[in-house]
């Protein structure tokens, strides 16, 4: 899967540090951020692809600026509801 993260303003790289896939398999989410001194983590973008199996791709869906809306300071868990994956649940 090539999935663009795009680049840091600081010296630390940006990484996939956690992602999610729906119980039905048509949705992947992921959070991208940094890892910081002392084990901490930085949470920058929630990105949600959706999985279309018959030409073996992935669509970008929805990209959130985590920063942007001062929503870096949650868990990194990720679930997906299990009536509707459509629906996203954050921890």
């Amino acid at each position: 899967v090539n999935l663009c993260i795009g680049e840091s303003d600081t010296r630390e790289p940006l990484e996939i540090l956690s992602f999610n896939i729906s119980h039905d398999s048509q949705f992947v989410a992921v959070f991208i951020g940094k890892q910081l001194i002392k084990h901490e983590e930085l949470l920058l973008v929630l990105s949600v692809l959706k999985l279309d199996k018959a030409s073996n791709s992935m669509d970008h869906i929805l990209n959130i600026d985590l920063a942007k809306h001062n929503m870096t300071g949650f868990c990194k868990q990720i679930y997906f509801d299990m009536v509707d994956s459509n629906n996203l649940i954050l921890v």
